[in-house]
């Protein structure tokens, strides 16, 4: 699907899921702005983190934290 997009010149997609989903573009490093949206809600029951391993750890760069409402959103670049 990505090579198909690539192919209209689409080069920017917003990825909106889940901890298995996320984690797959990061190591396929597809991944160049990351927001998070922290909730005081947890969904589903399987482990929350995004990261089993430090060496795997994505870091961020110009990052910007936001509170939207009961919310906090975190912006940043993925160092690659």
């Amino acid at each position: 699907m990505l090579q198909e997009l690539g192919e209209k010149k689409i080069s920017s997609i917003l990825v909106e899921g889940g901890s298995q989903t996320i984690t797959s573009f990061l190591e396929a490093k597809l991944v160049d702005k990351v927001i998070l949206i922290y909730t005081p809600e947890i969904f589903g029951n399987k482990q929350l983190s995004f990261c089993k391993k430090l060496s795997k750890m994505t870091r961020l760069k110009d990052i910007e934290v936001k509170k939207l409402g009961n919310n906090i959103v975190i912006e940043g670049y993925v160092i690659k």
